[in-house]
């Protein structure tokens, strides 16, 4: 009969045990250090070893040595056990009871809890970092990671102030406490096992050009926010800022300023000193003044006292890169803004919601100005008086905001503005080429199908009164003839009521090819063989008679160089004032024995056909009626005759006196290109430099895009660049010349030269060069000092300098 395997503690009494024998077989019970049993059977009557572990020094005491007798059970012990589980524990189930504590205690470990200490017994111990329920960042690693991109966001934090760390991670330097804002609350670092972000290594790192910190609670902005002179946008709108510190102004790279929504109640005096600043927003704030007026004393100013400290360099005139003004919803009044002292190149003005109710001559000021596109003065308190009575703006003025002033009737406003062509109506109509005036209360918002309805019912409304206008006159004429006593009043009426005639409806490119039978492939080859035929009769009088004529009935469809009375309106874009000839590859190679005796154009649209062959027929443009509005000319792919046809004026008056950006990319162009006139006869045609007819030509041009053709040199480049106030030259401001075959850029070298040492060309300012994909196997340094937003060189042969550093510049 066996004995029962239950677990026994071993008692830590110094009473002896009484050794009994019993014949049946007797266990031997020891136990661990923590009290776990562990038995073992005596088999063969012999006693069983005892499992014995290691204890602590404090716990042991002396016992009496076993017998090896056989014990007694357990019911004859002195001293009674403690209470047994109902069952044993295996080897294994003890183990896996070791682990699950071991994995506990590791846990809490983590967590920051520790065995034996109670909860908050350590004393000054830093809170963990908390993750943020976004999945943002934490405000050290979005500073720390700011080092390599240059921009910060630091939006909806609860901020009462730009972070301290910001100015010690990136300025090594501890700001100076500030007495408006409440304390900083500093957040805690993370441990090096939780950070998102590593070390940026010092040739990673670049200037910080960009901080939002918009939607906090930032009070007060500390003065050496200065010291990050290469910021160009700062946007701190919706915060609690009431006022900003005078360093602020030092920024002089600056230009986006958002302020909007704080409680600024007076800037800076010298705000209209910044040279660059082109996007100023201070609305919803509570300004009385506009600070337009430059204090001559702070013309030049240092950031420090130092010999070696940077000048800093103002603006002579009010903020003369200022575009957009919002300073909506404050309480300006018409004292606010020194007149003298208006910003010249304004393009948008919104001071709706503000008091102006006597603002005739600011009115007057703001709409006369020679960039100005948009003025909004709704909910301004404007009476018939305040308004000014004869106003004239300038042309480049599109919509004009007079909503919500109730005060003022609308017969006013067209009294006023009766020498301009206008649209009045609640919503912006957003119709091209006259003012457009926004009165009354605001109306539903309009898309853009609406709007079109509108101005096409507007057409023929137009269109049906000038017809029953004639209509009118002709039969005035007809009772006039048979009574003579009306005929003065009635042709006085005539004269009163006559309106100008409507303009030809625009024809479609499949009507075009309609009229002309180009629906089918048939009459498309009937045209190219009447064409072709043509061409040839005009060579052989040509030879016989010195004189090219040709039919009007085929000139029409001649494809000819010398076509300059086809319809261009076909490929004209008026909303966008884009003017974009179709393509024109060059002839392919074909079996001798091909059925048309012209040039394929299968791929080429039908009504193509008119357009001359020269990549720029300048006569067949001109001949146009929208020439003088031409903005945009796209010439891209005219490969079939890479020559330039001019009027006969030639090279000595410019044309298309509004065109901004010419685009002649992929037409094979080489750095001189044949010029020929209309009413030149001679056959052989001089070559000229390229880049000097297009800055003779085409004086107001800003774009210039040249990829992809066989330039070697950028010869004239200079005079493209330079302005020019005689003739009207803004100066270019990008440059295209990518996947050409340039070599060197000494051109490009002398003009930055002029910036070595002197001032550079006066009043301009680059944005984009690009030189990809040539064969320059030099980079001048003096190219660093071109004054460019954006330089493009990879692609070429040169070695030095190396990619890493022309990449980061």
């Amino acid at each position: 009969m066996s004995t029962s395997r239950v677990p026994r503690p071993r008692t830590t009494s110094s009473t002896p045990r009484k050794p009994l024998a019993t014949p049946a077989s007797t266990t031997s019970s020891s136990t661990t250090s923590r009290g776990t049993p562990v038995t073992r059977a005596a088999r063969g009557g012999l006693a069983a070893p005892t499992l014995r572990t290691k204890t602590s020094a404090s716990r042991l005491q002396p016992t009496t040595p076993r017998s090896n007798a056989k014990s007694l059970p357990s019911q004859a012990v002195e001293n009674p056990p403690s209470p047994v589980s109902p069952r044993a524990i295996s080897i294994k189930e003890q183990i896996a009871l070791r682990r699950a504590e071991q994995a506990k205690k590791a846990s809490s470990s983590k967590n920051g809890s520790h065995d034996g200490i109670e909860e908050g017994s350590v004393p000054n111990s830093p809170s963990p970092v908390e993750e943020d329920i976004l999945g943002r960042w934490s405000i050290r690693d979005t500073i720390d990671r700011a080092k390599s991109s240059g921009s910060i966001l630091l939006a909806s934090r609860d901020l009462t102030r730009i972070p301290s760390y910001l100015f010690e991670s990136h300025l090594s330097l501890t700001p100076q406490p500030l007495k408006e804002a409440p304390p900083e609350v500093v957040e805690p670092d993370a441990p090096p096992k939780q950070r998102r972000t590593g070390k940026t290594t010092w040739y990673e790192q670049v200037d910080l050009t960009a901080i939002k910190a918009w939607d906090n609670a930032i009070v007060e902005i500390q003065p050496e926010i200065s010291l990050f002179g290469s910021l160009k946008i700062v946007d701190l709108h919706k915060n609690k800022l009431r006022r900003l510190p005078d360093s602020f102004m030092d920024l002089v790279f600056l230009v986006n300023l958002d302020l909007s929504e704080n409680e600024l109640e007076e800037l800076p005096d010298q705000l209209a000193s910044l040279p660059n600043l082109a996007n100023l927003n201070v609305s919803h704030n509570k300004l009385r003044t506009l600070p337009f007026e430059i204090k001559e004393n702070l013309s030049l100013r240092t950031r420090s006292e130092s010999f070696f400290s940077v000048t800093i360099e103002r603006a002579k005139v009010p903020l003369p890169s200022l575009m957009l003004l919002n300073a909506s919803h404050n309480m300006l009044t018409p004292k606010a803004v020194h007149l003298p002292s208006l910003p010249r190149g304004l393009v948008d003005v919104d001071l709706s919601h503000n008091e102006l109710s006597k603002a005739s001559s600011l009115i007057t000021a703001i709409a006369k100005l020679a960039h100005i596109r948009t003025l909004k003065l709704a909910s301004c308190s404007l009476t018939n008086e305040s308004f000014p009575s004869r106003l004239t703006p300038s042309r480049s003025l599109h919509h004009l905001d007079l909503g919500e002033n109730d005060a003022m009737s609308e017969a006013a406003v067209r009294h006023a503005l009766q020498d301009v062509e206008m649209e009045i109506g609640p919503t912006h109509t957003h119709i091209q080429g006259i003012l457009n005036v926004t009165f009354g209360k605001p109306g539903p918002v309009l898309e853009d199908w609406e709007i079109e309805a509108e101005r096409r019912a507007r057409q023929r409304k137009t269109s049906a009164t000038s017809e029953s206008v004639f209509s009118v006159r002709s039969e005035t004429s007809k009772v006039g003839s048979r009574r003579p006593s009306l005929q003065t009043s009635a042709s006085a009426k005539s004269r009163s009521v006559a309106v100008s005639p409507p303009p030809p409806p625009v024809k479609e490119g499949w009507e075009i090819e309609a009229e002309q039978g180009l629906l089918t492939e048939g009459g498309r080859r009937r045209a190219r063989a009447a064409a072709a035929a043509a061409k040839a009769v005009a060579h052989a009088v040509s030879d016989d008679h010195g004189v090219s004529q040709i039919s009007s009935g085929v000139s029409s469809l001649s494809i000819s160089s010398g076509s300059s009375s086809s319809s261009l309106i076909q490929f004209y874009d008026g909303p966008h004032a884009t003017l974009t000839l179709p393509r024109s590859q060059p002839q392919p190679r074909t079996h001798n024995r091909s059925f048309s005796v012209v040039p394929s154009s299968a791929s080429t649209n039908a009504s193509e056909l008119t357009v001359p062959l020269p990549t720029l027929p300048l006569p067949s443009i001109l001949s146009q009626s929208f020439a003088s509005s031409i903005k945009v000319l796209v010439l891209s792919s005219r490969k079939m005759e890479t020559t330039f046809v001019l009027p006969s004026t030639g090279l000595s008056d410019p044309v298309l006196p509004h065109l901004e950006e010419l685009s002649l990319d992929s037409c094979n162009l080489a750095s001189e290109v044949p010029v020929s006139q209309e009413s030149s006869t001679t056959p052989s045609m001089p070559k000229e430099s390229l880049l000097h007819v297009i800055a003779s030509l085409f004086p107001t041009l800003s774009t210039l895009d040249l990829s992809y053709n066989a330039l070697t040199t950028l010869a004239g480049v200079g005079v493209l660049f330079t302005p020019d106030a005689e003739k009207k030259r803004k100066g270019l401001t990008t440059l295209r010349v990518r996947g050409n075959r340039l070599v060197s850029l000494e051109p490009l070298e002398e003009v930055a030269s002029q910036w070595k040492g002197s001032g550079g060309i006066p009043g301009w300012r680059g944005e984009e060069i690009d030189l990809r994909d040539n064969e320059i196997g030099r980079l001048p340094p003096l190219l660093g000092l071109l004054p460019l937003e954006v330089l493009l060189v990879e692609g070429n042969t040169f070695r030095v300098p190396n990619r890493r550093i022309w990449e980061k510049d």
